[in-house]
């Protein structure tokens, strides 16, 4: 590098120094040596000041080397602008990814609800269906594996006259009633009259404080099993002078209603009627009523707290699940 400032004199070196008169015209110079014996010094307070100034340096570099300054301290705002522009970018990017991504997953949660709500339908669907399948299915299968009584064996036969085993009594009157079903009948019951007078009672079940259970009707109650018969004994109102001497054409009438409880705990009732014709001694079929359930009256429970309930068990009672013969209270019979 090179300087153009000058040079500071050193410690000893030569200083010269002149005077001159106001009138120019003459003079006498004087020169000495700085720190020499016997030197003088006119001004030795600047002399001191001057010897213990600092030095003024400039620098000068070369113009390749300023330029090339110049040029790395451009690149250098131009690489900032471009790192701010980026940053920009990267902040706008992230936004637009984060907005992009909110709504997708507002999206996907609308998908989400959408999907849940078509499951929610299809499993409400699937479970209506399925129930019913089942009702379906129980349908099918009460009605195909369901107790079916009907009046008259197997054989068709209706009815018949027995000679009764005590001498002098009259005659007894053989009715016949088939389970032509798939199942046992339960409590089955049979009102049979020869008077249209005779009030014809409906069963009924009453369940007391303790939890028992008493069942109320006319006749006794048993149980038929599948494809079995049973013949129901009742005396006959006719004496056998009385069907010998029978007009042509007068007939003798047998009715009634029978019910019963499926396995199932449904309540079944039927009406019968059947007429006796001397003339061919047979009973035939007649048209029969309806049955009819006769509710009980505010004084015909059993007992103080019975309240009434369904006529059959059902399968979620102890009376069902125990399967034991039922408890009936005591009413009056027609069977001898």
């Amino acid at each position: 590098m090179t300087s153009d400032a000058p040079e500071s004199p050193s410690k000893g070196s030569v200083m010269d120094s002149t005077s001159s008169s106001a009138g120019g015209g003459g003079g006498t110079g004087k020169a000495w040596v700085a720190d020499e014996p016997g030197s003088a010094n006119s001004n030795p307070d600047k002399s001191q000041q001057d010897a213990e100034s600092p030095p003024i340096v400039e620098i000068r570099y070369p113009k390749g080397i300023e330029d090339d300054a110049r040029a790395y301290k451009l690149r250098e705002q131009r690489r900032d602008r471009w790192k701010l522009f980026l940053e920009i970018l990267i902040v706008v990017g992230v936004l637009l990814y984060g907005a992009i991504a909110y709504r997708q997953w507002h999206t996907m949660l609308a998908a989400s609800d959408n999907f849940t709500k078509a499951l929610q339908t299809t499993e409400q669907a699937y479970v209506t269906a399925l129930q019913k399948t089942e009702q379906t299915n129980a349908t099918a299968l009460q009605t195909t594996e369901r107790a079916y009584v009907t009046f008259g064996s197997k054989s068709g036969e209706l009815g018949e006259f027995i000679d009764n085993p005590k001498p002098g009594e009259r005659r007894i009157i053989v009715l016949h009633f088939y389970n032509s079903g798939g199942s046992i009948a339960r409590h089955l019951a049979i009102h049979a009259v020869t008077d249209n007078g005779v009030p014809m009672s409906s069963r009924h079940r009453f369940q007391g404080p303790r939890g028992d259970i008493v069942s109320t009707g006319m006749s006794i109650e048993r149980d038929l099993a599948a494809d079995a018969e049973h013949m129901e004994y009742i005396i006959s109102p006719w004496s056998q002078r009385e069907l010998a001497d029978m007009p042509e054409g007068k007939r003798f009438s047998v009715f009634g209603q029978f019910e019963y409880c499926d396995i199932f705990g449904a309540y079944h009732c039927q009406g019968f009627s059947t007429n006796y014709l001397p003339n061919i001694k047979q009973f035939v079929p007649s048209t029969a009523q309806q049955c009819v359930f006769e509710p009980t009256g505010p004084n015909e429970t059993p007992g103080k707290g019975y309240k009434e309930i369904e006529p059959c068990e059902q399968p979620n009672e102890p009376e069902y699940i125990k399967a034991g013969p039922p408890l009936v209270a005591p009413t009056p019979s027609t069977t001898p």
